[in-house]
């Protein structure tokens, strides 16, 4: 009997995190585990939808996500969302409840971003290693109330948060020059705060420099 997925999300979740890439049949089945045959007719039926791009390089179909349908761009969202939760849902008790409380104070600043990456977001922290924090802020003079509410939660709980912060002006340099630090944080982020302005500049970053 052929696996059926239960919606297209699951086929998108292929190209997710990194939302530009081509993909063609044999590798999305792989991440999808789908035999060849159904998992061309679920990409056929999205590029057909407009929900994914195809092309052809010699006898190779290549898919890659619409990224200029706005349906697209929400349902990637939705995945981001999804990942968070169960990414938080994981955590220990404590840690869970630190980040829970950071969020909410820094809320109070100009914030449009924070995402968690490193060790944690990876899966792969132990309890020695640093929280790591990646914040956007509209101007960099908020750092310091950013740094001191995260130094607060270090001492009273015994917990190292590594907040790295920068503004919005320094973000979008970063989408656009892509160094080692940037790629890899885009790789494996953890959306907390801001997630319809990350994909936002993330979508215009592209257009720049015309990936898509």
């Amino acid at each position: 009997m052929v696996k059926k997925l239960k919606n297209r999300m699951e086929v998108l979740k292929a190209f997710f995190p990194e939302i530009n890439k081509e993909l063609n049949i044999k590798e999305v089945a792989k991440k999808i585990k789908l035999s060849y045959q159904p998992t061309y007719t679920y990409l056929k039926e999205l590029a057909e939808k407009k929900i994914l791009n195809h092309k052809r390089a010699g006898n190779i179909h290549l898919y890659s996500l619409n990224l200029k349908n706005p349906v697209v761009i929400k349902e990637i969202e939705n995945i981001e969302f999804e990942v968070k939760e169960k990414l938080i849902n994981s955590l220990d008790k404590k840690t869970k409840k630190i980040l829970e409380d950071v969020l909410n104070q820094v809320q109070e600043v100009p914030v449009l971003l924070c995402l968690l990456f490193g060790s944690t977001a990876r899966k792969t922290r132990v309890r020695v290693s640093d929280v790591d924090l990646f914040f956007v802020v509209s101007e960099i003079k908020y750092a310091d109330k950013i740094k001191r509410i995260c130094n607060t939660y270090n001492i009273k709980y015994d917990i190292k948060l590594s907040p790295v912060l920068v503004s919005l002006k320094e973000f979008r340099k970063m989408l656009i020059e892509r160094n080692d630090f940037t790629n890899n944080l885009l790789k494996e982020k953890i959306v907390l705060f801001g997630l319809e302005f990350y994909y936002a500049e993330l979508i215009k970053s592209m257009k720049v420099l015309k990936w898509i």
